[in-house]
């Protein structure tokens, strides 16, 4: 009897397809094992572990380009890259949460374009009786001042200062 799992054994313990391990062995992620009489690879414990090590680095984030040279590394070297990645991880966590949040304000017309303090002077516009007209055209206004004005918080202050000095 051959000593060491199939591919199909190695995977499903790994709990990765046998697709993935190829795939690990092309990457130089996972040794190629050694091969039984019949030319069936044979995992030993060693790959296993191995094979594991490299799943759960890729379930956590870590880029599959980067997991071999973590592997090697000194334990201080590898807590270095893994904090490397968790700040990846939390810098694409903040891009997502405001992608997400972009499409929330979708619903709120102006909200999209504009900050919420915009969206209040437009409001009060509003309130104080300007046309539909005005509004269209101080909104159009706003946005383009907030994309080619740096200091779009200061503009919007000074108009800020303006209404309430004329209310």
């Amino acid at each position: 009897m051959a000593s060491g799992l199939t591919i199909g054994q190695a995977a499903a313990f790994a709990g990765v397809t046998i697709k993935t391990i190829r795939h690990y062995h092309r990457l130089g992620l996972v040794d190629e094992p050694r091969r039984d009489g019949s030319g069936y690879r044979r995992y030993a414990s060693s790959d296993l572990l191995r094979l594991v090590q490299v799943r759960t680095l890729a379930e956590a984030g870590v880029p599959l380009s980067e997991i071999g040279a973590m592997l090697g590394a000194d334990p201080e070297r590898f807590a270095a890259d893994l904090a490397d990645v968790k700040r990846r991880l939390t810098d694409r966590i903040a891009d997502l949460v405001a992608r997400r949040d972009m499409l929330d304000r979708l619903a709120g017309g102006n909200r999209l374009l504009l900050p919420d303090r915009a969206c209040a002077l437009l409001n009060r516009a509003a309130e104080l009786g300007f046309t539909p007209d005005d509004l269209a055209m101080a909104r159009e206004s706003l946005v383009l001042a907030k994309a080619l004005v740096p200091e779009f918080d200061d503009y919007l202050t000074h108009i800020e200062l303006s209404t309430t000095a004329t209310t």
